[in-house]
């Protein structure tokens, strides 16, 4: 066997046996009516129970609202029919998972809004602070260079200044 190819053997044989565990192992969706129940149940809340939903609670109402929801499975009625029914009856209020469509977008919107807007606003400050701290930095080093101006120019002022005052001096001496 080529060495090149046989170095390559055991990459291709644990590629090989991942995707077929994968494709064994993933998960099939279960179509049985007591699922399809679960599922639906997953989503409404309880209406005694707080932050509970009917699959989870053990009140009275849940189970009424389950057999509610076990019955129109077995009448053949659609998910998106059965939870329309049940919020008709008892309010949007029943849903523990937001409409993802018209009002209720927002609460699927807002939160990804606000986390662009935070880091772009935390982008801005770090770019403000790196270039003050820059701006700083070359301030500090011109400020010595500047020191250095600023002495010579008060030394040259006051020798021009001394020079100055003695023709003064002269001017009105006369």
């Amino acid at each position: 066997m080529n060495p090149g190819r046989a170095k390559w053997l055991p990459i291709w044989l644990l590629s090989c046996v991942l995707i077929g565990a994968l494709i064994i192992g993933r998960d099939r969706p279960d179509n049985s009516v007591e699922a399809r129940a679960n599922s639906i149940a997953t989503g409404i809340k309880c209406l005694v129970c707080q932050g509970l939903s009917v699959n989870q609670s053990k009140s009275g109402s849940a189970r009424l609202i389950y057999a509610e929801i076990l019955r129109q499975v077995n009448d053949g009625r659609t998910d998106a029919d059965i939870r329309g029914y049940l919020v008709g009856r008892f309010g949007k209020e029943l849903l523990l998972v937001p409409e993802s469509s018209g009002a209720g977008s927002v609460v699927w919107i807002m939160p990804v809004a606000l986390t662009i807007i935070a880091f772009a606003g935390l982008g801005v400050v770090f770019a403000r602070w790196r270039r003050s701290a820059a701006t700083a930095s070359a301030i500090d080093d011109l400020s010595d260079l500047d020191s250095a101006r600023l002495a010579r120019a008060r030394l040259d002022q006051r020798r021009a200044g001394s020079e100055g005052e003695d023709a003064l001096r002269q001017v009105e001496a006369t």
